[in-house]
């Protein structure tokens, strides 16, 4: 069997394997020039420009370009399925981050108010004033007590950014309250 040799023809024969070779290589980013080296081994002999100058005129014939197009756009839409999987996958476990956080936060917040009712308690029960004072300043350290840590807010902070970010909205400007609700400045109330 002899060499393969270049197949210009426009016909409505399918590729031939050589020219299926052109094409993916062609898809993955050869070179005219490599594509051509790759789909016939045999223009080694050739210089770079003749195998790129053969590879341009095989580009042109219009049942390869179209089965470039073709084969293109179905890569370029296995690729955005593939995509909206990982991002989809990245909206759960920002969520999930999230929900962890929020969860977490509320069970800082239902101990600290079941031990200031216990403490509210104590002092009302209390006769002797000096354990009353002594109740009174813990209630009054407790209240100064930092209850949320900013480890629970960063990771709320930054999760929500990123979910803003894979929704559309670009926004870094937030505010954080002194009850340590988490405000983005302009943003709107987002649906989910």
């Amino acid at each position: 069997m002899g060499r393969p040799t270049i197949n210009y023809k426009n016909n409505d024969e399918p590729l031939d394997a050589n020219q299926n070779r052109f094409v993916m290589a062609i898809i993955n980013g050869s070179t005219l020039s490599d594509a051509i080296l790759e789909a016939y081994p045999h223009t080694k002999a050739l210089s770079p420009t003749a195998r790129s100058s053969k590879g341009g005129k095989l580009k042109r014939v219009p049942k390869i370009a179209e089965a470039i197009e073709k084969r293109s756009i179905q890569l370029q839409q296995a690729c955005e399925i593939e995509a909206k999987w990982e991002r989809s996958d990245s909206i759960k476990t920002l969520r999930d981050v999230i929900d962890r956080n929020v969860n977490e936060l509320n069970r800082i917040n239902d101990a600290f108010e079941t031990e200031t009712d216990a403490l509210l308690d104590a002092i009302d029960r209390e006769e002797d004033e000096m354990a009353k004072a002594a109740l009174m300043a813990d209630y009054i350290k407790q209240q100064k007590t930092r209850r949320i840590s900013k480890i629970h807010n960063s990771a709320i902070i930054e999760s929500v950014s990123e979910l803003n970010k894979m929704q559309g909205y670009n926004l870094t400007n937030f505010e954080i309250g002194s009850d340590a609700v988490v405000q983005f400045v302009g943003e709107e109330e987002i649906p989910d």
